[in-house]
């Protein structure tokens, strides 16, 4: 469970150019002025599956997979957080997900008993925690239904879903490794590695280095 008590915080001024198509004006506004900034290096746990879920985080940069690990340690990623993304906060006062820093990335925290104080009315609380919450369930959706497809369709997809998020359209540094990638696409680190030489043979993209990839064509739908 997080403690702001015990981890650094790190002064920062918060960008204007934040991805936040969902929450109100007026949630944004109270966790610029409430929340803290706390950094986590690589791999850091940021909560535990089970812990009390009192927090809620906003990525203010770098990246966050939320992942279960099975009795037999096989690790599955449910989801990726970028810049912009909130998560953390459950009705359900539990963490269902473990969440992890998949680089060193700063986020916004504040806890959930602040947003009900009489700054910030009730209703635009619950507001945009709906909204968010309703986010989740359809890329929640859309993960699903990817892991019926073959892995080509699959990776090309992740790809593609990673720079309209990133607001990209010809090239991205994918802030999680190919072993991220793997446990979120349901395939072998090998099946993803061959999978993008398929496609640098294929002509869909180019790969500077290991974590750059270059679209041969620009990503459509990044606005």
């Amino acid at each position: 469970m997080l403690s702001l008590a015990t981890t650094p915080v790190h002064s920062a001024t918060l960008g204007s150019q934040l991805y936040s198509p969902w929450p109100s004006d007026a949630l944004s506004d109270f966790l610029r002025s409430a929340g803290k900034l706390v950094t986590y290096e690589r791999d850091e746990a940021i909560y535990h599956e089970g812990d009390a879920s009192h927090y809620l985080f906003r990525v203010q940069n770098g990246a966050v997979r939320i992942c279960k690990f099975r009795i037999e340690g096989q690790r599955q990623i449910d989801a990726f957080y970028l810049p912009g993304d909130y998560f953390g906060f459950d009705m359900q006062q539990q963490c269902r997900f473990t969440a992890e820093a998949t680089t060193t990335s700063t986020l916004l925290v504040a806890d959930v008993a602040s947003f009900l104080s009489p700054g910030l009315k009730a209703a635009d609380f619950v507001s945009a925690v709906w909204k968010t919450a309703l986010r989740d369930l359809h890329r929640s959706q859309d993960h699903s239904l990817l892991l019926g497809r073959n892995a080509h369709v699959r990776v090309l997809a992740f790809l593609h879903d990673i720079a309209t998020r990133l607001k990209r359209t010809s090239t991205i540094e994918l802030p999680m490794s190919r072993q991220d990638i793997a446990d979120y696409l349901g395939l072998t680190i090998e099946t993803v590695s061959r999978t993008l030489s398929d496609l640098v043979r294929d002509g869909a993209i180019d790969l500077p280095s290991s974590r750059s990839i270059a679209f041969r064509s620009p990503v459509k739908g990044v606005q």
